[in-house]
């Protein structure tokens, strides 16, 4: 594995981590369909959340979440509609993105985006 994808995999359990946290439960981890590919898929009470995890190492081309173009937010969509249609998934969903700057000291910043994308994106 490559530093882009180990990288890559580092802010995704962060991201995993800190939705725990907060009450939802991860059930999927990369999951992949013809349309691309869901970074996370948990749950909470009521509702199925597809999130989107980008982590930049520095904000030299910009914020992680801006890093999302109209064509991720398609597949994205398209994606959480085949899970939605392959899982007959009945529930309310969304798709979040959760963004993981990380800082110069090691630490990181973690900010997340609910409802971020909708199926109108």
């Amino acid at each position: 594995m490559g530093y882009k994808q180990a990288f890559g995999k580092w802010g995704e359990q962060k991201a995993a981590a800190f939705l725990e946290s907060r009450g939802l439960e991860v059930v999927a981890y990369n999951w992949r369909c013809l349309y691309g590919e869901i970074d996370l898929v948990a749950r909470n009470e009521n509702q199925l959340i597809f999130v989107e995890v980008k982590t930049r190492k520095n904000d030299q081309y910009g914020l992680p979440e801006n890093a999302i173009t109209p064509k991720k937010k398609g597949h994205l969509v398209r994606s959480a509609m085949e899970y939605i249609n392959r899982y007959a998934v009945t529930c309310e969903w969304r798709i979040d993105i959760v963004s993981i700057q990380r800082l110069a000291d090691s630490n990181y910043e973690i900010e997340w985006f609910e409802n971020a994308i909708t199926e109108n994106d």
